[in-house]
């Protein structure tokens, strides 16, 4: 790598699911309308310098299509996370409360996966939820 490589603009991919991507050491990025009120999530895919496959559609579609219940489980895992710091800790509506800001997508099903979100709560942290499957792993609160 030369000096100017670094000037260069990052590789772009044209997928029919994610539409214009931004490749860069092996991650795929795009913005795409998100299940919450219209805005928009960024999606993380880790793929090769062709794109994200046939099965990370597929894996990326049933996130969305099972948001919800997806949205329920992050609720839980993230009030129970925050009970650690603050006991009466509660959420009332998490689509209201929480935003989902990014999706990150595993180059196979097995591999752990995660939704971050951001908070009227704490603005300055992002809590991301990883999860195995359709389970809850772990919390990260980062900020």
């Amino acid at each position: 790598m030369g000096l100017f490589d670094f000037f260069k603009p990052a590789p772009r991919i044209k997928d029919p699911v994610f539409g214009t991507m931004v490749y860069n050491n092996g991650f795929a990025s795009a913005n795409v309308p998100s299940p919450q009120r219209g805005k928009e999530t960024e999606v993380l895919v880790e793929c090769g310098s062709n794109g994200p496959t046939g099965n990370q559609h597929a894996f990326f579609r049933q996130v969305m299509d099972g948001y919800q219940g997806l949205s329920q489980k992050c609720s839980e895992a993230i009030a129970t996370e925050l009970r650690n710091f603050r006991e009466d800790f509660a959420i009332s509506s998490f689509d209201d409360e929480f935003e989902l800001v990014a999706i990150s997508i595993p180059s196979n099903d097995d591999q752990e996966w995660s939704l971050a979100f951001t908070t009227e709560h704490d603005p300055n942290h992002h809590y991301t939820v990883h999860f195995l499957g359709r389970e809850p792993t772990y919390v990260l609160i980062d900020g």
